[in-house]
């Protein structure tokens, strides 16, 4: 475990025994209520979550493991899925031997740390991706989930399972989640281009573009208040600007700083309200890239469509998101610390803007390896 130092930079804590095998994925989140944030991976080898609870100063419990359900684990993530207040968490597993099938899997959380035994949906191929979203406005989490040849959503019902699986024609190795056009509603993003969201959980019109990598990402790095694709690939990080339209523009690129890169966070380490990358690779290192600050405060808070205006429903739409019922990537520019939530002074700023306006002018924004470390 690497402790941060609020400058963007790590010093070794710890190094915690997780389990056996290669850890696949990871998710932060407090699942026992009591403030402190915990970590969740998988243990691919014993088909496991293994869950470590923070206890506030730096360090971590020891393990618990509960069983994810048959096949290997593809992926994790953590939502309310049964509408009880509590964190659950969702993963994706895939049987090896014939017939080659998957599943998605839901352990309903009891807000202690401890997860009841999996809610399986069967599906009938192996799967690799796992996202989670309301892509239909129900107030409910869905998952979409990649097999070898298409993307599946699955709808969540509130109950901690799901209506039967949607295909959608996508690259299904590697897929994004955001609102990449301005309408509110949440686009998915592939290495093929980009599948505007109809706001119903439907999917269309399709923009074709090779946007390529391994690992792809969406973040508001630029500060023109568009999400931006983040892309992983070979040993560079590129970041492509979005334009608001659905579209992006050509790729920027950053060495990687890992030697044979795996997958990356992004997230604002050091407290500049830049977003900042952190790359992980095969070999357990991690590098850490930080962006330059971009200046935010120049923005208009709230004006989620980037035209320079406030308008009463970027005004609702902020509200939603500081209620929990929107995501953050329905309008960047709402979260005005880039902190990943509106709060009331973010929403008061929108206000004011709408009522008085402000500047637009903003800063470009460009990455530089900062350090590694390795455990």
């Amino acid at each position: 475990m690497l402790l941060g130092a609020g400058d963007g930079t790590f010093a070794l804590g710890s190094v915690i025994e997780a389990g056996n095998g290669a850890l696949k994925a990871k998710a932060v989140a407090d699942v026992n209520e009591d403030g402190w944030p915990d970590v969740l991976v998988t243990d691919r080898e014993d088909r496991h979550i293994v869950v470590l609870l923070g206890t506030g100063d730096g360090a971590l419990g020891p393990r618990r493991t509960f069983p994810a359900g048959v096949g290997s684990i593809g992926g994790l993530s953590v939502a309310d899925f049964d509408d009880d207040g509590h964190l659950d968490v969702v993963t994706n597993t895939r049987v090896s031997s014939l017939p080659h099938t998957g599943a998605v899997s839901v352990l309903r959380g009891n807000g202690d740390g401890t997860f009841e035994p999996p809610i399986e949906t069967p599906l009938q191929e192996p799967t690799q991706t796992l996202a989670v979203a309301d892509l239909n406005r129900d107030r409910r989490p869905d998952v979409v989930t990649g097999s070898f040849e298409h993307v599946v959503v699955l709808f969540g019902k509130g109950d901690g399972t799901f209506a039967e699986p949607v295909s959608v024609v996508a690259d299904p190795s590697s897929v994004a989640l955001g609102d990449v056009n301005g309408d509110l509603n949440l686009d998915l993003i592939d290495k093929d281009g980009a599948l505007l969201g109809r706001g119903d959980g439907t999917f269309g019109p399709w923009i074709s573009a090779t946007l390529g990598g391994t690992d792809l990402g969406l973040g508001e790095l630029t500060g023109d208040g568009h999400l931006d694709l983040v892309r992983l690939e070979d040993r560079a990080l590129s970041v492509l600007a979005g334009r608001g339209d659905g579209t992006f523009g050509p790729p920027q690129s950053f060495a990687a700083g890992a030697s044979n890169p795996s997958t990356f966070l992004l997230e604002d380490l050091n407290g500049d309200g830049a977003l900042d990358a952190v790359v992980a690779d095969f070999y357990d290192h991690i590098s850490v890239l930080l962006a330059s600050p971009i200046r935010r405060a120049r923005l208009c808070t709230t004006d989620c469509d980037g035209d320079g205006t406030v308008e009463i429903h970027e005004l609702i739409r902020s509200v939603n998101i500081a209620l929990g019922e929107a995501s953050v990537a329905t309008c960047v520019l709402a979260d005005e610390s880039a902190d990943g939530q509106v709060t009331v002074d973010e929403l008061v700023h929108g206000v004011n803007n709408a009522l008085g306006g402000c500047p637009t002018s903003s800063a470009a924004q460009t990455l530089s390896v900062a350090g590694a470390g390795a455990h």
